[in-house]
Formats: C-alpha cells, structure tokens, sequence
C-alpha cells in the first residue's frame, strides 16, 4: 500500500533534522532521507492490510516524533510562521516587513526563521502564494 503525507510548508521541520532549504521545489520520497526511522515506518505501512490501520500508524509516528522535540520556543515559532503564510494567502501582496511585524520579530530575524522552518525566503514563498492566489480565482 502507498501512502502519501503532505506537510503545512513549516511543519515538516519538525519531523527531519535537516536543512528545509534541501527539499525547496522538490518531491521526496522518505526513502531518499536516509533516516532509519522512516525506513522502519515505511516498511510498517507496507505490511498494513488497510488504510484506517496505515494512517493510525502513520499518526502514532508522527505524535511520537513531535512530541519528543516541542519546546515552547519551538512552538511559538511554528505559530508565528503559521500565522505569517496565512497572512500571505489572505494578503499576497503583503510586504515581509509587515509580516515580520505582525509575527513580533525583526524583518532579519523573520527571515531567517522562514527560512528555516519552510526552506524558502519570505518573498519567494509570497510569489507562490499570488500564483496559487491567480489560479484559485481562474477556477471560478
């Protein structure tokens, strides 16, 4: 059975003690990390005989890796970034200064926090959210 798990643009972090940067514009598969965690999860869903059981296990994975890494600065950041990308959804035009304002830090430190936890710039990542804007609107 394959699986596949998409991640919120800063979430995935969390999960993988790596750069984010390494993945910007890519498809990945777990295998591909080289973390021997994923390989034995991977091989746990491949043994799974239905999807309500291969996504418990999934969930039980994810809870457990996450749970072992939140610190409350860890948390605050996650939400500040969260915070930040919906406000580019809502305002694609919005400008990383007011974006770094909005999540309490300086535009440097912003930066490099996005940076960070979704492997792009702020910028670059607001150019998506205005394509993704542009084609919502096209659908309609």
């Amino acid at each position: 059975m394959e699986m596949i798990v998409v991640f919120h643009p800063y979430a995935l972090k969390a999960f993988l003690n790596l750069p984010i940067s390494l993945l910007h514009n890519q498809e990945v598969s777990g295998y591909d990390l080289g973390n021997k965690y994923l390989e034995e999860l991977a091989t746990q869903i491949f043994d799974c005989e239905n999807t309500k059981s291969c996504i418990t296990i999934i969930e039980q994975w994810l809870l457990s890796q996450i749970a072992d890494d939140q610190t409350s600065k860890t948390v605050c950041n996650i939400q500040r970034i969260a915070s930040a990308i919906q406000q580019l959804f809502l305002r694609p035009a919005i400008s990383v200064t007011e974006l770094a304002s909005t999540a309490c830090l300086s535009k440097k430190q912003f930066e490099r926090l996005f940076n960070e936890l979704v492997g792009a710039n702020p910028k670059g990542y607001a150019r998506i959210a205005r394509f993704q804007k542009s084609l919502k609107l096209l659908q309609f």
